[in-house]
């Protein structure tokens, strides 16, 4: 996966506990959150889809890392890690 930023913390592929979303679902979700606070007048929410079905896309969009990686079904990739990275693998990159 690439990196946006330096520094940055690098590891390998160490379990299949790493899964992938759609982040562009994930923002569309927030914006709703976002709605709450600009008073729920609904200008940010405008034309997007309900929160359930945003919420069921999302967890529709979820892949293992390899799978994200072999099929690449989205562009705007947004990484878990379901357990701990163990620290010898851990690289730090300036």
């Amino acid at each position: 996966m690439e990196v946006d930023e330096s520094p940055h913390y690098r590891f390998p592929v160490f379990s299949d506990k790493i899964l992938v979303f759609n982040r562009d679902i994930s923002s569309d979700l927030f914006a709703y959150i976002e709605d709450m606070y600009d008073g729920g007048k609904g200008r940010i929410i405008e034309g997007l889809p309900s929160k359930e079905d945003l919420m069921k896309n999302y967890w529709a969009s979820m892949n293992t890392l390899e799978d994200y990686l072999n099929n690449k079904p989205f562009n705007n990739p947004e990484v878990y890690i379901f357990e701990q990275v163990p620290t010898k693998l851990i690289d730090y990159i300036e």
